[in-house]
């Protein structure tokens, strides 16, 4: 997985070559902020994500998904996770969440991301939950 916007973010040639090659490709949105994921809105986040896939030449209607951060230590909003999620994927990526389940850790994105999957199980706006802890890499 490589990062949509920073300091080493995925370039337009590389997007055309991973498609070239017939690769899957997970962008993972890391400029959020815990204030923003905290509210009730993720629809601005959504579409600035949406924005610069589309700018980069990230292909639409693909399966591409593109995976929102969310750090450890951070509160989020499942109303913020439902609205991002339905703007992902009503302009054709798939929305996914990279966040640390353990509920050791931090109860909260556990318990906002059962909300979320509780709340759109009647839809197909559930992504992929990606599920990580410091002391081990990426599973």
């Amino acid at each position: 997985m490589r990062t949509l916007c920073g300091e080493d973010k995925i370039t337009a040639e590389e997007i055309e070559f991973l498609k070239s090659k017939d690769c899957k490709i997970g962008l993972v949105i890391r400029d959020l902020t815990e204030i923003q994921v905290s509210t009730a809105n993720g629809t601005l986040d959504a579409f600035r994500a949406v924005e610069t896939a589309k700018e980069l030449g990230v292909p639409q209607n693909v399966g591409i998904a593109l995976f929102a951060e969310i750090k450890p230590e951070w509160s989020i909003n499942h109303n913020w996770m439902i609205s991002f999620a339905q703007t992902i994927s009503e302009n054709g990526y798939v929305p996914a969440f990279i966040g640390n389940t353990d509920s050791s850790k931090n109860f909260n994105f556990d318990r906002q991301c059962s909300h979320f999957v509780q709340a759109t199980k009647d839809v197909d706006y559930f992504g992929a939950v990606f599920m990580y802890n410091r002391s081990s890499a990426f599973c």
